[in-house]
C-alpha cells in the first residue's frame, strides 16, 4: 500500500527478477479504490492474500 500511495522510484528485485520503471505515487485515490487495487493485487496471479478494507486502508493512511 506504500507504494500504491507514495510511488516507487528505485530499481527492486522480485522473485530474481530487477524492475526498474518508476510507479508514480496514487494518493489521489480515495480509501475504497485504493482498497480495490490492493484486493486486486493480493488475489491475483495465482496470489491467495485475502482483502484489505477501505476501514483500514484509512487507518494506515493516516499514520504519522
Amino acid at each position: 500500500m506504500h507504494i500504491i500511495l507514495h510511488g516507487q522510484a528505485e530499481e527492486i528485485v522480485v522473485n530474481g527478477e530487477t524492475y526498474d520503471m518508476p510507479m508514480p505515487a496514487q494518493a489521489h485515490l480515495d480509501d475504497q479504490e485504493v482498497a480495490d487495487v490492493m484486493n486486486y493485487i493480493l488475489n491475483s496471479w495465482g496470489n491467495d492474500g485475502g482483502t484489505m478494507s477501505a476501514k483500514k486502508v484509512k487507518e494506515i493512511r493516516n499514520r504519522p
